[in-house]
């Protein structure tokens, strides 16, 4: 019998993709939880019409609000892009804009990639002052799947334990390490979740972290507060998704 103990956790995981499109977490800040949902759809709806032609294969849902996880509400995310996408739910502490009860971001199959399109293709629907693309076309080339990284230093002890700005830029250094033994770089990036402790914290000291790593070359990117991370010195999670030259 195999000791699952002894086999570590790899750091990444990749394939080889058709043309994909990522959004980032769409959420919406009055009404109902019933019309926050339809205006999220309707906004992704908007989005989707952006591409040729789309298969909504997997969504990300994060709640807030317990009472916003009603029946009504679920039934709208689940039904709402006619291919009956799996959808991964997080209950969580609250998200960037703390009147929004819930955000949900999707991916979803636009076909066979296009010989005369770009790698990274973003796409905003408007001007909205956020660090973020609120999609990103991926088209071929390679996805790696990175493990949430925390600021572990190379012998295994947290980075600067008060310091959120600290450990955002080791998370970073510890995702450009990654992303190069797999033959991409920070620019790659097409997809970020970011768990953190506290949202006004996060919004004051490592958001201006994250600005300058990304440069403006934003991906599409989920913020969310929760209760807590593996270690009690950790104060933020950055996972990944990015794409490499094939």
């Amino acid at each position: 019998m195999s000791n699952l103990s002894h086999n570590p956790v790899p750091e990444a995981a990749g394939f080889i993709p058709g043309r994909l499109l990522f959004t980032s977490a769409f959420g919406r800040d009055f009404g109902s939880s019933t019309d926050q949902a339809h205006r999220v759809v309707e906004t992704l709806g908007h989005l989707l019409d952006r591409t040729e032609t789309h298969r909504v294969i997997h969504g990300t849902a994060f709640f807030a609000d317990p009472n916003a996880h009603a029946i009504e509400t679920r039934t709208i995310l689940y039904t709402a892009f006619g291919s009956q996408p799996a959808i991964t739910e997080h209950l969580v502490d609250r998200l960037t804009n703390p009147n929004t009860s819930f955000e949900l971001a999707l991916t979803a199959d636009l076909g066979e990639p296009l010989p005369d399109e770009p790698l990274i293709h973003r796409i905003n629907l408007e001007p909205h002052g956020q660090n973020l693309s609120q999609g990103i076309i991926v088209n071929g080339g390679r996805l790696l799947y990175l493990a949430g990284q925390v600021a572990n230093n190379p012998d295994g002890s947290t980075e600067a334990p008060n310091d959120l700005a600290r450990q955002t830029q080791t998370i970073y250094r510890n995702i450009e390490d990654i992303l190069q033994a797999g033959g991409a770089t920070l620019k790659h990036i097409v997809h970020e979740t970011i768990w953190v402790l506290n949202m006004e914290t996060w919004l004051t000291q490592g958001s201006p972290v994250r600005h300058t790593i990304h440069n403006n070359l934003f991906p599409a990117t989920s913020i969310a507060q929760i209760r807590a991370l593996s270690h009690p010195e950790q104060m933020v999670e950055i996972e990944v998704i990015a794409v490499a030259p094939s």
